[in-house]
This record gives structure tokens, C-alpha cells and sequence, in this order.
């Protein structure tokens, strides 16, 4: 640096401190928007499973409805009463939205509408309303549970929709 004028060495100052500030500016950018990313994939799950509660429909039905009820759709289980119900959902209800798997757990957390592929929910460690993360295998998820309970012929069920993203796809759909 001896044989450096003191027009490069300022220029060189000045090269040095605008490289680092431009480096440090991008790394919060980064920060920012993934923090942005996540919190809008959060509101998302959220949004999807209140959604998809109004697209839920319970009833009791006889055992000689069985078969009709299959045959719009519906699936059948036995209540915790012994009674036979049936729910069934909208049109517009699909089990995988954008990467997000929607599942619905009825009585003796037994899973009614969706797919469960490589991961074991642990219902311990979810609290209804609240996002959740966990691993599965070795994949991080995201999880939105809610507990919901519906009511027909004065009969009530606990249903649980979930819905539930891979935080690598997050990362890589967006």
C-alpha cells in the first residue's frame, strides 16, 4: 500500500466500505424476506384450514344409508357412541393445495379425508389454533391444527383438520 497515491487509497477506502455495506444490506434483505415467506406461509395454512372447516358436513346416519353415502362421497365411520356418521365435504375441497397436504382426523384420531405419507403426528405436542413445526424422518414441517367439533341428531364429534407444508418446499416453490 506504500506505493499507493492517495487518490487510490481513497479509492480503494471507498471500494472497500461500498462493498461491505452493499454485502451487509443484501444479507438483511435475505433475512427479511424469508422471515416475510415464512410468515406468509403461516397465515396460508391458517387460512386454508379455516376455510375448509365450512366445507366440512357431518351427519348421523342409519346403516342402510351406508351405501348411498359412499356412493356421493362421503366417508362412513363409527362414532364414539357406536353410531354410524358420515362427512362429507364441498366440491371445491381438494386433499393437496400448492404443496400443502390437508388432512381431517375424526373419532379415535382416525384419519377420514386426506393422505399421510412419511410422517406420525404426535397430538400431544399440538395445540389447537397455533402453528407448529416438527420433523418427520428428516424433513421439517410445518403444521396449523384445529379441533373442531360438529353436531348432528344431538350426537357431537370431534373432528381435527390439519394442514401441513414441508419447509423445503417452501423454500424451493418460492
Amino acid at each position: 500500500m506504500k506505493g499507493l497515491s492517495i487518490k487510490s487509497k481513497i479509492m480503494l477506502f471507498y471500494t472497500v466500505c461500498t462493498t461491505l455495506i452493499v454485502a451487509i444490506m443484501l444479507l438483511v434483505m435475505v433475512h427479511i424476506s424469508g422471515r416475510v415467506v415464512d410468515r406468509d406461509i403461516r397465515d396460508n395454512l391458517v387460512l386454508m384450514v379455516e376455510e375448509d372447516v365450512d366445507d366440512l358436513d357431518f351427519d348421523i346416519i342409519d346403516e342402510d344409508d351406508i351405501g348411498d353415502a359412499y356412493e356421493e362421497g362421503a366417508v362412513v365411520f363409527y362414532t364414539e357412541e357406536g353410531l354410524v356418521g358420515s362427512l362429507s365435504v364441498d366440491d371445491s375441497y381438494i386433499t393437496s393445495k400448492n404443496g400443502v397436504r390437508i388432512l381431517v382426523y375424526g373419532p379415535h384420531d382416525r384419519l377420514l379425508l386426506g393422505n399421510v405419507y412419511d410422517y406420525d403426528i404426535d397430538k400431544s405436542k399440538l395445540k389447537d389454533g397455533s402453528v407448529s413445526s416438527d420433523t418427520f424422518g428428516e424433513t421439517d414441517y410445518y403444521l396449523y391444527t384445529r379441533y373442531i367439533q360438529l353436531t348432528d341428531k344431538n350426537v357431537t364429534v370431534d373432528f381435527t383438520p390439519q394442514n401441513l407444508i414441508s419447509k423445503s418446499t417452501i423454500r424451493h416453490d418460492f
